[in-house]
């Protein structure tokens, strides 16, 4: 994919790693500084005790495993919600426009008056109607991450969240924004 869209609808599986001397571990994040937290499950003779979580020597074996992981889930994401990228590119280059609008306005009083053409390409609300998976796939992640120092911010929040455990669940984008707001009318 070329744009980041966070993989909250897209269930996860354990990444199990078995250190050489014979103690099995889950990973639990990303390597970073060549290190990785994990978890551990069966402990090795004289190791850490079972359910232990620290720091770990990310191997290349470990980062190949976590690499494969995040792509399984990025091809899950790009199955259940055709045209997420083409949905986030054509937002991107409307935000971009917009951004950049005040330059625009300058530079078309320089040249009497005329203001360029809009970016190529369909536009956000195009798009919305052409991969509607990937419309409401958005749409639960705004809510998920409404503020809920309100109660209303609270109720949004709370139901965007249920609405991607039903997603990782299996049901359909659509349906699950669907089931949110039903559940936001009844609530609100």
């Amino acid at each position: 994919m070329k744009n980041y869209v966070s993989m909250e609808g897209i269930r996860k599986k354990e990444i199990l790693y078995t250190t050489e001397k014979g103690a099995m571990m889950k990973i639990l994040g990303t390597p970073w500084q060549g290190q990785v937290e994990a978890e551990v499950i069966t402990p090795s003779e004289g190791g850490s005790p079972k359910g232990k979580i620290g720091k770990i020597q990310a191997t290349r074996e470990i980062e190949k495993l976590v690499i494969d992981e995040k792509n399984r889930q990025e091809k899950e994401l790009l199955m259940r919600c055709p045209g997420i990228d083409e949905l986030l590119s054509s937002i991107h280059r409307d935000s971009n426009h917009y951004d950049d609008f005040s330059i625009i306005i300058l530079q078309a009083m320089e040249r009497e008056g005329v203001l360029p053409a809009k970016p190529d390409g369909i536009t956000p609300e195009e798009a919305k109607k052409l991969y509607p998976e990937a419309a409401a796939y958005l749409q639960l992640l705004k809510l998920s991450e409404s503020d809920s120092a309100s109660k209303i911010g609270h109720i949004r929040r709370t139901a965007g969240k249920s609405g991607l455990e039903k997603m990782r669940a299996g049901m359909s984008p659509v349906e699950c924004l669907a089931c949110v707001w039903a559940q936001l009318i009844i609530l609100l």
